[in-house]
């Protein structure tokens, strides 16, 4: 297999698997800091994984959170800072399992 080829299989895959770990990713994000806004989870996530998201599709992913009761959110001067709610740690500690996978697989494709 080429080595171009190969790259963006590796890409796409590492891409696929950022979107769909999203919520939980903003969760551990959010377990780890106190309170940030949405910009500093989003480029935190980038910064981790190389995989930037759109800020749309980010916070639809965000605000899913919040109206699911995982996250509350809080304005703060000029921006909205998110916090993890007894839900969201729940959630995680449930998804405990399943994160572990994510880690090792995020790991493993992360150069």
């Amino acid at each position: 297999m080429q080595i171009s080829k190969a790259k963006s299989i590796i890409e796409g895959v590492k891409k696929g698997v950022v979107k769909e770990a999203l919520p939980l990713a903003t969760l551990c994000i959010l377990e780890e800091n106190q309170s940030l806004n949405g910009n500093q989870i989003r480029l935190s996530i980038g910064q981790t994984t190389g995989v930037f998201l759109s800020p749309a599709f980010f916070y639809s992913t965000l605000k899913a959170l919040e109206v699911a009761g995982f996250v509350k959110s809080q304005q703060e001067f000029r921006s909205r800072h998110f916090q993890i709610t007894e839900e969201g740690l729940c959630l995680l500690e449930k998804c405990e399992d399943l994160c572990k996978v994510l880690n090792l697989l995020i790991a493993r494709l992360l150069p």
